[in-house]
């Protein structure tokens, strides 16, 4: 795996979303070119997770850009990779977790009636939990 540039990555997604991205285009737009992902490409598939995947109010999107993300950094190129697929579900089941420890949910719905403005936040935490998984994992 190549070098990773996580510098004002947190602050960057914050600002895109506080600028009308949606969660999961902020995190994607940040995270997925990190990755090989292209940016373009970033925004089209962030715009139809939001609002927990295309505005149902189910998954959380910046929780599903984030296991996108960790698919990216962590994932198999071949079916056969049974080692990259275990660690991607790995890394993603550590990422639910740590959500949820913040969170206590990942559905969208229940996550707007726990706090009014709680997107903002649930952005912020994204972010963190993600480079705090990505940097400790790609140490191993």
């Amino acid at each position: 795996m190549g070098t990773i540039n996580f510098s004002d990555s947190q602050t960057k997604v914050t600002n895109l979303f506080l600028n009308g991205h949606r969660c999961s285009e902020a995190i994607l737009k940040i995270y997925g070119p990190q990755f090989g992902l292209d940016e373009n490409l970033s925004m089209k598939i962030g715009c139809a997770l939001g609002g927990g995947i295309g505005s149902t109010e189910n998954v959380c999107g910046a929780v599903n850009a984030a296991a996108i993300v960790l698919g990216l950094a962590f994932g198999r190129n071949d079916h056969e990779d049974q080692l990259s697929k275990n660690k991607t579900n790995e890394v993603i089941q550590l990422f639910v977790e740590k959500f949820l420890n913040l969170h206590h949910h990942v559905n969208c719905n229940d996550l707007k009636d726990s706090k009014k403005d709680i997107c903002i936040q649930i952005v912020k935490d994204t972010s963190k939990i993600l480079e705090e998984i990505i940097l400790k994992e790609r140490k191993h």
